[in-house]
């Protein structure tokens, strides 16, 4: 095989196949980086995205109250809107790209429906409204079932608290009974945080269900210690309006490059988040 290759690239002829060949590897090679970058630019060429060129910013909702991921437009999820700005906007100066709009888990949606933000990241949960587009998560996150400290408790037959729309119900209640089917804790709704953790105080629920984004957030104020924990069940996500996938799909390939480098895991580190 190796000498029918050197008799084929030997002489004069064999130069010109040699130099025909180089130059088709050459010509692939283009093309297989052409291909690379390809959706990129077509995606920078949709109107959403010439909407924001024309606009100058990027504007993202983010949460102002949630230590590491975002507090005062610091934090993780503020730095993955940065990398999201620069990638959409390149030529713009890195200061002016990116205008952050406080959100709570409320108002997200709606901010999001009515156009105020052209994407929200604030620890919003992958799929939770089919009205909205989600990227894969950037985070994966526990649920943490939270008992008062110095407490002596037991999750049998236990009064355990959940906050209404959260994702740690279904998680919980996997727990909740047992291999008999008897119920084990009794889950109780509550509207809000600081109602269920000054329940919990109270005593009127033994425990508190929530993530483990909510728990570093009230441990220190409610004296919150962690009972159990179930890992890495609650992914959050860049989500964006529906009609506007351009800029979820961009959002998108940034998380899966910054998964594929460790990048993404080193600011998840550097923001006091790897749990």
């Amino acid at each position: 095989m190796s000498r029918s290759l050197s008799l084929f690239f030997k002489g004069e002829r064999g130069k010109k196949r040699k130099w025909i060949l180089i130059a088709v590897v050459a010509a692939v090679a283009v093309l297989a980086v052409v291909l690379l970058l390809l959706p990129d630019q077509m995606l920078l060429e949709m109107p959403e995205i010439r909407r924001i060129e024309s606009a100058g910013a990027l504007i993202v909702g983010v949460r102002a109250d949630a230590p590491g991921f975002c507090v005062d437009g610091e934090g993780f999820e503020a730095e993955l809107a940065a990398l999201l700005a620069a990638r959409i906007l390149p030529g713009e100066d890195e200061y002016a790209r990116l205008r952050l709009v406080e959100v709570s888990a409320q108002s997200a949606a709606a901010k999001l429906s009515d156009g105020t933000v052209d994407a929200v990241i604030a620890l919003m949960v992958t799929g939770a409204e089919a009205a909205y587009s989600y990227t894969q998560p950037y985070y994966m996150d526990d649920v943490v079932v939270a008992v008062a400290a110095g407490t002596d408790v037991q999750l049998a037959d236990m009064r355990v608290g959940y906050i209404d729309g959260s994702p740690c119900y279904d998680h919980v209640a996997g727990i909740s009974v047992d291999a008999e089917g008897n119920t084990l804790m009794d889950m109780r709704l509550f509207a809000s945080y600081p109602d269920m953790l000054e329940a919990l105080l109270r005593g009127d629920i033994g425990a508190a269900a929530l993530s483990g984004a909510y728990f570093d957030k009230y441990a220190e104020e409610y004296s919150l210690v962690e009972y159990t924990r179930i890992d890495d069940v609650i992914g959050y996500s860049i989500v964006t309006n529906s009609e506007a996938a351009a800029v979820g799909d961009i959002a998108n390939m940034l998380i899966a490059e910054l998964a594929e480098s460790g990048e993404l895991a080193e600011m998840i580190a550097r923001h006091g988040l790897a749990r």
